[in-house]
């Protein structure tokens, strides 16, 4: 038992990316394929693959590092979910990998480390079926930020690992950016580090031109504003909602409020404490304070969708500034022996359940197709009929066919109707400049179409004007599954 305790403590980083990988595998593999944002997000990837052009060619308002990597993933594993998949798998393990790697740079013992750790997997897994995106993607370069400012302690060196990331933090997601960007210049002007931030600055925005540069070359930079820029205000006014249920979300707002009071306190216990140097202590406010800081990057994904999802992303790094607190207190206390206990219990089970979820998974693997793009998808018997049905209406039909449902893309893979630019996901906030307007302005003079429309009423932020525009002024010829057919009046 020591000698395999002694092998751990030396060769911990790959086996804890590897722990948590099995760990987490059966979240991001089995579960059915329901959720709207994996749907797109690989859909998109999937386009750029197939050599069509992000925001000229694909609905995406988010800066475009997470379908660039997307792309890649999938021409050289294969275009399918089962590989999107693993895309996602592999996000997840860097973003719990690298709070683990941020408590030992805090000088939590490797233990602890551990245990807190799977403690804010069990958190905030809840948000591992809904597929890694931008948003996961971009809190690993945030989390990385503060990683670096822990470790790093030459000024030029802190200097240009951040200002990469500042901008890989942009690249990913400009909301998380705006927060991040924000935290950065309050800490940076805090701790008194002027020439630091001018030079992080200096380097985001340098590459930050060059890229726009290569839009401006490729004759995307006018999508990319229209859709990012001109288009976030319309997402912002027209997305604004919270859970109807909000118990499920006391937890996390709860964590975020007892920490922001313990951030308060804590300095003053510390400043009291006897039998400690003012070195140690100024330097121990000092990481609470960055730790606390950097954890507030993420409070501007909740706007302006509250809900469960961006409120448990949020309270990641909150997590780790609460636990840090409260190790530094508890750390004397803490048993060695009850902690090992606590590790191995608790990752037997969640070893075991990760391997018997992906065991399940690989059983059912092979009902689709391998040549599929929807390989690696769990469907419901329902769902699977219902696509048949509407893909040979689709196939049999003598006009063109719009299909008015966040599900859209599913069926545009499989008949490989690809370059439907922002038709792809109909949701409002989601248009670029103009929004639904536009929509429906380019739906009345529309001629010789079909439209199939769902009747689940999809989300609240679906197109329902352009859709009743559609009921009102088109014609009803049937039914096919959930959808109502309706084809333009020629007059």
């Amino acid at each position: 038992m020591k000698k395999i305790l002694e092998f751990l403590k030396k060769h911990d980083k790959p086996i804890v990316i590897l722990f948590i990988a099995i760990i987490i595998s059966g979240n991001v593999f089995y579960n059915l394929l329901t959720n709207g944002d994996e749907l797109i997000n690989f859909f998109n990837s999937y386009k750029m693959s197939e050599g069509l052009t992000i925001y000229k060619d694909a609905n995406v308002i988010i800066t475009p590092l997470f379908f660039y990597i997307g792309k890649m993933f999938l021409l050289l594993l294969g275009k399918n979910i089962l590989v999107f998949r693993i895309y996602n798998l592999i996000i997840y393990t860097l973003l719990y990998f690298v709070i683990y790697e941020i408590f030992k740079a805090l000088k939590v013992n490797k233990k602890s480390s551990l245990l807190y750790t799977i403690l804010i997997v069990l958190l905030t897994g809840s948000t591992i079926p809904a597929g890694a995106n931008y948003n996961i993607l971009s809190y690993v370069f945030v989390e990385l930020g503060l990683l670096v400012t822990l470790k790093i302690k030459n000024d030029n060196l802190r200097a240009i690992a951040q200002g990469i990331l500042t901008f890989l933090v942009f690249f990913t997601s400009q909301k998380l950016f705006a927060g991040y960007f924000l935290i950065l210049v309050i800490f940076e002007l805090k701790t008194k580090n002027i020439k630091i931030l001018v030079k992080e600055l200096i380097i985001a925005l340098s590459l930050l031109i060059i890229y726009l540069g290569y839009l401006k070359l490729t004759g995307n930079l006018y999508y990319f504003v229209d859709y990012t820029i001109l288009g976030i205000r319309e997402f912002a006014n027209k997305n604004v909602n919270a859970d109807a249920n909000m118990n499920q979300n006391m937890l996390y707002i709860a964590n975020t409020i007892i920490t922001t009071i313990l951030y308060i306190i804590v300095p003053r216990i510390i400043k009291k404490i006897p039998d400690m140097s003012n070195e140690n202590k100024q330097k121990q406010i000092k990481l609470f304070q960055t730790v606390f800081l950097f954890s507030l990057a993420g409070i501007i994904l909740i706007v302006p969708i509250f809900n469960s999802y961006h409120i448990i992303v949020a309270n990641i790094l909150i997590f780790v500034s609460l636990l840090y607190m409260i190790n530094f207190f508890i750390k004397d206390i803490l048993n060695e022996k009850i902690i090992y206990v606590i590790i191995i219990s608790v990752s037997v089970i969640l070893v075991g359940r990760g391997i018997y979820r992906n065991g399940m998974y690989f059983k059912i693997l092979n009902e689709i197709p391998k040549n599929s793009p929807l390989y690696g998808a769990i469907l419901e018997d329902s769902v699977e009929k219902e696509m048949k049905d509407v893909m040979g209406y689709i196939e049999n039909s003598q006009k063109d066919v719009m299909v008015f449902s966040t599900y859209s893309p599913m069926y545009s893979l499989v008949i490989h109707d690809l370059n439907n630019g922002k038709y792809d996901w109909l949701l409002r906030g989601n248009l670029g400049s103009g929004g639904e307007e536009k929509i429906i302005n380019e739906i009345k003079i529309t001629k010789n179409k079909i439209a199939l429309i769902s009747e689940d009423g999809e989300t609240y932020q679906f197109v329902h004007d352009a859709v009743d525009y559609i009921e009102n002024n088109w014609k009803n010829i049937g039914k096919v599954g959930r959808f109502k057919i309706y084809e333009t009046i020629e007059k």
